[in-house]
């Protein structure tokens, strides 16, 4: 069932199961500097209380947080799908497999300064399909940075500063974006390996 985006929170339950009432009125209200519509949260700025905030808005229905221009590592619900932290000054990529985010699908680290990947980064998130880390400052990436992640499609490391990959990702089958970067050293293995190899 379709509705208008003018009926979302209007006050007035227009989907049978009334999830377009959702959230409207959070346990405590949408942090100062973000947007809080139904289950997706995209905060803009960030002041030091918010991440407290944070865990008591989460709910195990949450489907979306996003952090634009917003250097802040967070501790992911382990129910959330999609988890994107772009356009900000983040300079590394903080996951432990001890924090298990068994839903999260898509990463997105788009826009930021991380210079490497260490092994295991994404191991906590053992059923994502996409990891992107476009327009970063990589320049290394470890042997074992995409080690466990079965279920990865899609992995875009276009517009950082590779100059070589090896075979960190032998016998792994998702599509791999590397397109502008300098790669100058670039393993046969790895074209064989992968199902799809941009580069431009």
């Amino acid at each position: 069932m379709c509705i208008h985006p003018s009926s979302i929170c209007d006050g007035l339950f227009d989907c049978p199961s009334k999830e377009d009432e959702l959230l409207c009125e959070l346990p405590t209200k949408c942090p100062l500097g973000c947007l809080c519509l139904l289950y997706a949260m995209k905060c803009y700025e960030v002041h030091l209380f918010v991440s407290e905030q944070l865990n008591s808005i989460l709910t195990s229905e949450m489907v979306s947080i996003e952090f634009e221009g917003v250097s802040m590592h967070f501790m992911m619900n382990e129910h959330l799908p999609f988890f994107r932290n772009t356009n900000a000054t983040l300079n590394f990529v903080c996951h432990s497999e001890q924090s298990k985010i068994t839903n999260l699908q898509l990463l997105d680290y788009s826009n930021n300064i991380v210079p490497f990947l260490f092994a295991c980064r994404f191991c906590c998130a053992p059923k994502v399909k996409v990891v992107s880390l476009s327009h970063n400052k990589l320049n290394y990436v470890h042997i074992n940075a995409f080690q466990k992640l079965n279920s990865l499609l899609l992995v875009n490391l276009s517009n950082n500063m590779l100059s070589s990959l090896d075979s960190f990702m032998c016998g792994s089958k998702f599509s791999l974006d590397i397109s502008f970067n300098e790669i100058v050293n670039f393993s046969t293995a790895i074209a064989g390996s992968l199902n799809l190899v941009r580069i431009i």
